[in-house]
């Protein structure tokens, strides 16, 4: 669930879940329904029910939260985080409530979206190992929301780093650690994944795209592209 604005209190039998706007919570439930009140215009919430089977794609099957969904009765709720939403997940909801709000224009575009949500909720989300610290764990957060809040311009590792207030090395090192990626790497497949979304939408031409997700050259663009997706940027748009 992600509440954008507005405050409710919710009950699952005898539980009361206290929910204020901002902030996101990933739980499970078997049996009654979770119940929200009051519901008024100033709530905004969206929220996703997920199969079992869809987290096992999304997580493995040896995941933290797949061992703990695992161990509950079967007429129970857990909730096993609760946290502020990330500015990166903010644009990527409000862009999901404007596709639900907007039946004709779902489809490919609010798949991409909910997979892109789930993608920085879920490497966000989790548990850090338990080498890293405290700090360490804010500060890696920290990096990734830097880092993809600047793909039109990107900031260095070092100005990164700094921004973030972690050694360089250390962010490095702990970065790939616990998303199983650089940050370049990380970056590049996400300013591609924003690239496809705009082609699909068709509005922006080829060049513009490029420019909007911070590729100067179009050929290195078309390159890169075609690696990872397996079709040039113009056969995408055309198609």
């Amino acid at each position: 669930m992600f509440r954008l604005s507005g405050y409710s209190e919710g009950r699952w039998g005898e539980k009361e879940i206290p929910l204020q706007g901002g902030v996101s919570a990933f739980g499970y439930f078997i049996g009654d329904e979770v119940k929200f009140f009051p519901k008024r215009d100033s709530c905004r919430e969206i929220i996703f029910l997920l199969d079992r089977e869809v987290v096992i794609r999304w997580l493995g099957e040896k995941h933290p939260a797949l061992e703990r969904v695992d161990s509950q009765p079967l007429d129970s709720w857990s909730l096993f985080w609760k946290r502020s939403i990330m500015p990166v997940e903010r644009m990527i909801l409000e862009r999901i409530d404007v596709l639900l709000e907007e039946e004709s224009k779902g489809g490919l575009e609010l798949e991409f979206k909910v997979l892109e949500l789930f993608y920085n909720y879920f490497s966000m989300g989790v548990d850090l190992p338990d080498s890293l610290s405290n700090r360490h764990q804010a500060s890696v957060h920290r990096a990734k929301e830097i880092l993809l809040s600047n793909i039109a311009s990107p900031l260095s590792i070092k100005e990164i780093a700094y921004k973030a207030a972690v050694n360089e090395c250390d962010l490095k090192k702990e970065f790939k650690k616990h998303f199983g990626t650089t940050m370049h790497t990380m970056l590049q497949e996400y300013r591609l994944d924003i690239a496809k979304e705009l082609l699909v939408r068709g509005d922006l031409s080829v060049a513009e795209v490029a420019k909007r997700v911070g590729y100067s050259s179009l050929s290195h663009f078309g390159k890169i592209f075609h690696e990872r997706f397996g079709l040039l940027p113009r056969e995408l748009k055309r198609g």
